[in-house]
């Protein structure tokens, strides 16, 4: 059951969408690898982010070895976490998105778990989670919780690696966008889920 706090978190009205690109601290080739992740914007600069991140061992329930030759990279973990701040300091760049009416932030959360969002391993060889941030930018303009062309006037930006060097940003276009794997419920219960 939720906490007191969850709940009346859950019950506050989304102001706006923020899509953050941060720092990780690696890099490949030269360039920066960013993890791309959605806060969304509450009043009194506080926010709740949505983030698609691999799944750590104290996350799993059992012990999972990906097999050699998979059609799919590492379990993602879906977190949910609440913030007293809008920007991050990991924060590189952001866009931020209008609301296309009054939802809450539970609306927010339920539609990517009806839709199954949580249930997601990375791609291949890494990444996935900017694919998985573009994926539920898409759920939440084709529910109306975004303004018309929000998901397609942010693609142009997601096709960049970012880098900050002496307070500039630096853009290294990209052609991919690494993409990860969506399952049902039932085929990711028995993949991952099964007991050790």
């Amino acid at each position: 059951m939720a906490s007191r706090d969850t709940e009346i978190i859950e019950d506050l009205i989304v102001r706006s969408v923020r899509v953050v690109v941060h720092k990780t601290g690696g890099s490949a080739m030269g360039v920066d690898v960013n993890h791309w992740s959605i806060y969304l914007l509450l009043d009194d600069c506080r926010s709740v982010r949505l983030n698609m991140n691999y799944r750590t061992i104290d996350d799993w329930p059992i012990s999972y070895q990906l097999p050699e030759g998979a059609d799919h990279g590492e379990p993602g973990e879906m977190k949910v976490t609440h913030h007293r701040y809008n920007l991050v300091d990991s924060a590189i760049t952001h866009w931020d998105f209008r609301c296309g009416g009054e939802y809450k932030v539970e609306d927010y959360i339920g539609l990517l778990r009806r839709k199954g969002r949580h249930y997601y391993t990375m791609a291949v060889g890494g990444s996935g989670c900017r694919h998985w941030t573009y994926i539920a930018m898409l759920d939440f303009e084709n529910r109306s919780f975004l303004v018309k062309n929000s998901a397609v006037s942010l693609y142009p930006y997601m096709m960049n690696f970012y880098t900050e060097k002496n307070d500039k940003i630096f853009t290294t276009p990209t052609r991919l966008m690494p993409e990860g794997k969506f399952w049902s419920q039932e085929d990711w219960e028995s993949k991952f889920c099964r007991a050790s």
